[in-house]
């Protein structure tokens, strides 16, 4: 199948140049829509663009706030992904997707703190996505037990926590305009009392309590975890969001609890 456009331009081949090395073949396929598959390929070939078999920089994995952060999301909204050639060349990547810009690009900033490198871009169906190509970094989250993250140094545990709570948290507001909470829900009933007993060493008070279903896994078994509203303040000092969409809420949450406007 031929490229729906034939003649490469300047622009694209810069692109192709930057993104080949270290984008997959699904992601290459939304950067560059307009052409085929075969036809990127075809072209890197051409340009003697090849995609690189060992990580691009060296990956710290000694403990720090950064990488805290970077586990943390790695548990919520990340993924990880590897893949063979038929030359036997293996790819690991550790990704994000996101609707949120600045969620992307302060994961992008911790993984460039612990030495890694992210190639970004904003996808045709509106979501920001971060990769990072690194079989040490690949191989170590997908190999870190959730209650490790209980021996972590406080300032990496701030960290995991803030990751989580970028990726997983919500501020709900309920009909009775006095009622809001700051939770997470996740099927991993251990990551929820991991989370628990991390932000307990915070002084953050949170409740646990079991739901069944929803919209995407009706047979599903998911586990709430809400903060108490006397922890509010402790939350907003201690963590927060990096997402200035989900801060802005908590700060309105704020003014409720200092004007004594706030009740469970």
């Amino acid at each position: 199948m031929k490229d729906k456009i034939s003649r490469w331009t300047t622009n694209e081949i810069m692109r192709l140049k930057q993104a080949y090395p270290s984008y997959r073949f699904g992601d290459l396929k939304d950067l560059f829509s307009q052409r085929t598959l075969s036809g990127i390929r075809t072209k890197a070939v051409r340009l003697k663009i090849k995609k690189p078999f060992k990580d691009l920089k060296f990956i710290n994995l000694e403990p720090s706030f950064s990488l805290g952060y970077t586990i943390g999301v790695v548990f919520g909204d990340g993924n990880l992904s590897s893949w063979k050639e038929r030359n036997g060349a293996e790819h690991f990547y550790v990704r994000l997707k996101a609707k949120d810009k600045d969620f992307v690009e302060f994961f992008e900033k911790h993984i460039n703190l612990i030495g890694g490198h992210c190639t970004t871009f904003f996808d045709k169906r509106g979501f920001y996505n971060a990769t990072v190509h690194s079989k040490s970094l690949h191989i170590f989250l997908k190999n870190f037990p959730t209650t490790e993250a209980l021996k972590m140094s406080k300032d990496m545990k701030r960290g995991f926590l803030m990751g989580i709570f970028d990726s997983e948290g919500t501020i709900t507001k309920r009909k009775n305009c006095n009622g809001h909470q700051i939770k997470i829900i996740n099927k991993n009933e251990q990551l929820i009392d991991v989370c628990k007993r991390l932000l307990e060493e915070f002084g953050i008070k949170a409740n646990k309590y079991k739901v069944g279903g929803s919209s995407f896994n009706p047979n599903g078994t998911y586990y709430n975890l809400y903060i108490k509203a006397e922890s509010l303040t402790n939350f907003f000092v201690n963590l927060g969001f990096s997402i200035k969409r989900k801060q802005d809420r908590l700060l309105e949450l704020m003014k409720f609890i200092e004007g004594g406007y706030y009740s469970h």
